[in-house]
């Protein structure tokens, strides 16, 4: 058994989840961060140890919301949030910068972790998914003070093609500009190529 067919089993075993339910213990709330307040789930005693889960750009806090409860009973308070522009924090962008920017960019995810971390109690252990790998690293590398560690989870050693990999897509991938990758996310969603149960898909669609 490989790894990936240990975690497609243990994938399996979780059933239909509905990931809009969050587990008993779990708040909602917002951090404000410099392009506009970020969607958040809570869960832990303020005083504890932080742990701060940052999703990719596809996805969204609800990634973690199985980890969260683990993560509380071993004594952490947890946070997990949406990035700018994503899922519940859609509301907030380069639009509402100060001065604003015409477009996302790595700063603006770097600055708006940056202030999440300052919000609460540091250092921190941090945990970036995918590209939020990217954004984790380079904070740390401006504000190391703010990080009691640092794990990266399936994050691409840096930014740019990431679909070469992709069993249908790749070879066609290189000619594919940003607005035609996230084409490409969006059709490989609505198809459901990962055959993910009725819930998730209804989640992410």
């Amino acid at each position: 058994m490989t790894i990936i067919d240990d975690a497609r089993r243990r994938d399996e075993a979780l059933g239909d989840i509905d990931w809009r339910a969050l587990p008993e213990g779990v708040r909602r709330d917002t951090v404000a961060a410099p392009s506009g307040p970020l969607a958040r789930l809570v869960a832990g005693p303020d005083d504890a140890q932080r742990v701060v889960l940052v999703p990719g750009a596809t996805g969204s806090k609800e990634d973690f919301v199985l980890m969260l409860p683990i993560l509380t009973a071993a004594g952490y308070r947890v946070e997990a949030y949406d990035l700018a522009g994503q899922y519940e924090s859609a509301a907030a962008g380069p639009e509402r910068l100060t001065p604003p920017r015409p477009r996302y960019d790595h700063r603006l995810f770097v600055d708006d972790l940056v202030a999440v971390l300052e919000a609460g109690r540091t250092p921190a252990h941090v945990l970036g998914y995918s590209f939020a790998g990217l954004v984790a690293q380079q904070a740390l590398a401006e504000r190391p003070g703010l990080f009691a560690s640092l794990t990266l989870l399936t994050t691409p050693p840096a930014s740019g093609q990431v679909f070469r990999g992709v069993k249908r897509i790749g070879r066609l991938s290189d000619a594919a500009g940003p607005r035609t990758a996230a084409t490409l996310m969006l059709w490989g969603i609505r198809n459901n190529l990962n055959r993910v149960g009725p819930q998730r898909l209804a989640f992410v669609k």
